[in-house]
């Protein structure tokens, strides 16, 4: 019955998202306008209530300008009217599902709006079930751990399981190794999880890849018979991390 409720409300207070007949305020965005209702948005941030009631020039003009990718504030203006955004005049411009999702994530967090976020995080979590071996996949990385503070989890944690439980696939990958290469707190991260944890790390065997000198910690046997490199990628036989590549602890 619940779910039959949502649907009325999304289809009679959604269709007024964007309707300037009874809108009271603009929010501007790269050369696009957005008619908003204060109520509305007020509702569901706290930072953007603030801006439109307070004696700031956002209040007094009833128009806010917002330097930021208008696909994704289109996006979460939806969310204030349907609680989703699965539409919007600018699909054609978003970037993949992952890499958007994130970004979704990153401007609900900057506005303080905490359901969109949780709902974000969702979708996330949904997309890269099947598209962490995708090109964009390494991208979405990138945009998580750069775009959220190292203290919110939210994307960080799946992300890393998922890096972890595919690995072996994605460590031969360029684009991949790149973003190891290039954003240390992801690979810091993933060779946590690799090595299980910083609960398990001191009881494990250190090892230092040759190519790039990181230092990571494991358990190399004859099972496997090459281990790759956590933050280069780079693959040796295991009786050269076992014999050369050791480091005494």
């Amino acid at each position: 019955m619940a779910s039959e409720y949502q649907k009325t409300f999304e289809s009679t207070v959604g269709k007024y998202f964007n309707d300037p007949e009874f809108s009271d305020a603009i929010i501007e965005c790269d050369g696009h306008k957005f008619n908003i209702h204060q109520v509305v948005v007020a509702a569901h941030s706290p930072v953007l209530k603030k801006a439109f009631a307070g004696e700031w020039k956002e209040s007094k003009e009833r128009k806010m300008t917002i330097d930021d990718n208008p696909a994704v504030i289109e996006a979460m203006l939806t969310y204030m009217y349907c609680y989703n955004y699965d539409t919007g005049s600018l699909l054609k411009s978003r970037p993949g599902a992952m890499v958007f999702d994130v970004q979704v994530y990153s401007v609900a967090e900057l506005y303080d709006i905490a359901a969109l976020k949780e709902y974000s995080k969702e979708n996330f979590e949904s997309a890269i079930k099947v598209g962490w071996a995708l090109n964009d996949f390494p991208q979405a990385i990138t945009e998580a751990f750069s775009s959220t503070p190292e203290a919110d989890r939210g994307l960080r944690d799946p992300i890393v399981k998922t890096c972890a439980e595919h690995i072996k696939d994605l460590i031969v990958k360029p684009a991949f190794k790149k973003v190891l290469r290039e954003t240390s707190t992801f690979a810091a991260d993933l060779t946590q999880a690799i090595s299980g944890g910083a609960t398990q790390k001191c009881s494990l065997q250190a090892y230092k890849c040759p190519n790039c000198s990181f230092f990571w910690h494991g358990n190399v046997t004859s099972n496997r018979t090459n281990y790759y490199c956590p933050a280069c990628g780079s693959a040796y036989h295991n009786s050269n991390w076992t014999s050369s590549y050791k480091v005494s602890q």
